[in-house]
């Protein structure tokens, strides 16, 4: 166990790192990313609805190149949050939650991350730390069939039903989650925020089958993909997932 951005994270199990690794790559493998930053951004102004969005999305777009309104229900973006000079400060998740952005931040730059945001946002848009949930991510190639046995009700190999990089809302096993077809290893897989009091409970659930628990430690990753130093900028790293919609964002 070591301690990371006020957390104990445990490095790996006692099968080790390789062993978790093959796991992960052959049946599924379950990561609690708790420490991570989950928040959700709404208008004080327009209740609910497309109006609703379209305020949040635009005064969001002010902080990120990602093109963020032309998102769709349940659709995710991963895009970068970057200072009044268009420069790097972290990179994030951010989900279409109908009238509401929910987004995911990195533990270690979370305080200054949301920090950011008020600041630059001010009163426009209101920003709740959802402090009370956890985050677990289920990676590996079959995730998928321990999701569909946790809710039968919703096929998830078929075309549509859930595509990568789109979220919806789900009872998984009886508790409600937020539920995104996304991660970090390269294979397959679905994170679930969740209350934090059903966590574990969730947690075993997902582990009565095939799936083991991970550390942290992880050798998936493909990282570094490209090394961005804080500061630069999406366009200049070469970042084409992420560069620059054709828009001016940065503040005068």
């Amino acid at each position: 166990m070591v301690s990371f951005a006020g957390h104990a994270l445990p490095l790996h199990y006692p099968t080790g790192i390789l062993a978790e690794h093959r796991h992960t790559r052959n049946a599924a493998g379950l990561f609690d990313v708790s420490h991570m930053g989950q928040g959700r951004l709404d208008s004080p102004r327009e209740s609910s609805g497309p109006a609703a969005f379209q305020a949040v999305a635009t005064a969001f777009e002010r902080l990120v190149p990602g093109d963020i309104a032309a998102l769709q229900p349940g659709q995710i973006r991963y895009t970068v949050l970057t200072n009044q000079a268009g420069g790097i400060l972290d990179d994030l998740m951010v989900m279409h939650g109908g009238d509401h952005l929910f987004i995911i931040v990195n533990a270690a730059t979370c305080v200054a991350d949301f920090a950011h945001m008020r600041t630059v946002l001010s009163d426009e848009i209101r920003l709740t730390e959802l402090t009370d949930r956890a985050l677990l991510a289920l990676q590996g190639p079959q995730a998928v069939g321990v999701m569909e046995r946790l809710v039968p009700d919703t096929p998830f190999r078929a075309s549509g039903a859930l595509p990568f990089m789109n979220a919806m809302s789900l009872s998984v096993a009886g508790l409600a989650c937020q539920v995104s077809r996304s991660g970090y290893t390269g294979e397959d897989g679905f994170e679930l925020s969740v209350a934090t009091d059903q966590a574990v409970t969730l947690a075993e659930r997902l582990l009565a089958g095939v799936c083991a628990f991970m550390g942290l430690i992880s050798t998936l990753p493909p990282l570094p993909f490209r090394r961005v130093w804080p500061g630069s900028s999406a366009g200049a790293a070469g970042l084409r997932p992420i560069s620059p919609a054709p828009r001016s964002f940065l503040l005068s």
